[in-house]
């Protein structure tokens, strides 16, 4: 029997499909605002967080070098008011320390942020102090720094610093129209202040790093190594310490007997110890007092002799390198710029420093946002005090040449462009940063 039309149309589209609706949790958080944990980041980068004793030397490193290489040579600003230009290409080179060291905290921690005080010095706080204060619409509306330290009452016979008598507390909150300042000893409020913001601008910056779409604090640049960082020291610690026993061969008897006689032998020879182990805990062992120096006597056939371990750097250094050859993958820094030796040498180098340039230079259009916040701000104060200067210019970032290539590039299409009318010779000397 013929299908009918029906089975036929049946056959050709094929089983019934089943839609599946994603319902999209309607209170659900759209904005994260979780932090980094400052203080094990802090430690970690120093070497004193638990299990990064050894592997966590390698955090400084990546992020000086990435600091380095994004911000380390110091940009020049292009205004529209030349006025503008000038006075904040000034300003930035005699603050362009502070702005580094700001960016290398960020990138350690996460975050850090950049305080432009009315003198127009620069302030770099610490990430752990400051605190949003978010408007009915969850937006930035300003900030609150609170910084504590101790107090020391002065004795009037000695020129000592005294005891320490308590804690004082500086507040700071800065919001678009004033920045109120109170101080608190030991809790209690003894002065506050208030002063009216005139920049309509907020002047602390924000600093964070590897933000994500829906997060409002950065993350460390190490955030992801830390499990294969642990692992590195744990190789390393049981490399050292089997090296240790490698040069101390063991003592060995063989040819016991049977195990009842070993037993006997513990016994008689052995004794019981309890030992507290690195992570605290105790545990009971069996050992014996050996001494290479006194007469040994065994019985039946029992052979004694000194046992040498065998020898395992090789597979160490193997799995240490599997283990570093993650961590350059992860933070797209290459052996070269470790300072670490490479086989090919120049070749290889040369070959890994194009997508590292590339990768910088993504660090650098990542890190414009609070740059230019930066400059805002900067501009800002300087237009309370000098008309000559627009705050509201029109900028744009000059970037130094990351490697001699790039600057004989840009010298070649620069002449090329100079020679063919296309630019002009000012144009030209911005370009090229020379001065007249």
């Amino acid at each position: 029997m013929a299908p009918t039309l029906k089975q036929r149309i049946s056959e050709l589209i094929g089983a019934p499909r089943r839609v599946r609706l994603r319902q999209i949790n309607s209170t659900a958080l759209t904005r994260d605002f979780t932090t980094a944990d400052y203080r094990y980041w802090d430690k970690a980068r120093r070497a004193k967080a638990r299990g990064l004793e050894i592997s966590g030397l390698l955090l400084k490193p990546l992020a000086s070098k990435t600091a380095a290489w994004t911000l380390g040579a110091s940009l020049s600003w292009e205004a529209g008011s030349g006025m503008a230009g000038g006075a904040l290409n000034a300003w930035w080179e005699r603050h362009h320390p502070d702005i580094v060291r700001a960016y290398e905290e960020a990138l350690n921690l996460g975050d850090c942020y950049l305080v432009v005080n009315a003198d127009l010095s620069l302030t770099v706080v610490p990430p752990h102090v400051v605190e949003p204060l978010l408007d009915a619409e969850g937006d930035v509306a300003g900030w609150r720094i609170t910084e504590s330290a101790e107090y020391r009452v002065l004795s009037a016979e000695s020129k000592d610093s005294g005891q320490a008598a308590g804690t004082i507390t500086t507040v700071d909150e800065y919001t678009l129209t004033h920045r109120t300042r109170r101080t608190l000893r030991g809790g209690v409020s003894i002065k506050t202040e208030k002063y009216a913001n005139l920049l309509g601008r907020l002047p602390v910056i924000h600093v964070a790093n590897r933000t994500g779409s829906d997060e409002f604090y950065g993350r460390p640049e190490g955030d992801a190594l830390i499990p294969a960082l642990q692992r590195y020291g744990d190789l390393i610690d049981a490399a050292i310490r089997g090296n240790i026993r490698q040069g101390r061969p063991t003592p060995v008897i063989e040819r016991m007997g049977t195990a009842e006689q070993v037993r006997k032998f513990w016994e008689q020879f052995g004794r019981r110890e309890t030992q507290t182990l690195p992570d605290g805990t105790n545990e009971t062992v069996d050992v014996i007092d050996f001494d290479p120096d006194q007469l040994l006597t065994l019985g039946g056939e029992a052979q004694f002799r000194y046992a040498a371990p065998g020898s395992f750097s090789g597979d160490t250094q193997t799995l240490l390198g599997i283990l570093f050859y993650l961590v350059l993958q992860h933070s797209e820094i290459p052996e070269a710029v470790w300072g670490a030796s490479i086989p090919s040498s120049r070749a290889s180098a040369e070959t890994q420093m194009q997508p590292f340039i590339q990768w910088i230079e993504k660090k650098r259009g990542l890190a414009g946002g609070w740059l230019h916040d930066l400059a805002r701000v900067v501009l800002a104060y300087m237009a309370l005090t000098d008309w000559r200067i627009d705050a509201g210019t029109s900028l744009h970032i000059h970037w130094m040449p990351l490697t001699d290539e790039d600057k004989r590039l840009q010298l070649d299409t620069v002449s090329w462009a100079h020679g063919a009318g296309v630019l002009s010779d000012e144009e030209a000397k911005k370009i090229l940063a020379i001065s007249n």
